[in-house]
């Protein structure tokens, strides 16, 4: 989804997405990507985790899960 200012229609369709392929890693990491560019770093957390709990190998779902808990730390 292509964005013309911060946070515009990322609420909105995730839910939509995430409820019709739930067991899809890649759409759990880009909502946990979402919610952490609105600085929602507890619920980000999540959504990384569910795409790891999907998908193990994916790395980029581990490196901003990682971010994340720099994040809360700081």
């Amino acid at each position: 989804m292509t964005l013309t200012k911060k946070g515009e229609d990322k609420e909105e369709h995730q839910p939509e997405a995430v409820g019709i392929y739930p067991k899809s890693a890649i759409l759990w990491y880009n909502k946990g990507v979402d919610l952490h560019d609105l600085d929602r770093f507890e619920e980000a957390l999540v959504a990384y985790e569910k795409a790891i709990e999907i998908y193990p190998n994916l790395i980029e779902a581990w490196k901003n899960k990682g971010r994340v808990l720099v994040s809360c730390q700081g």
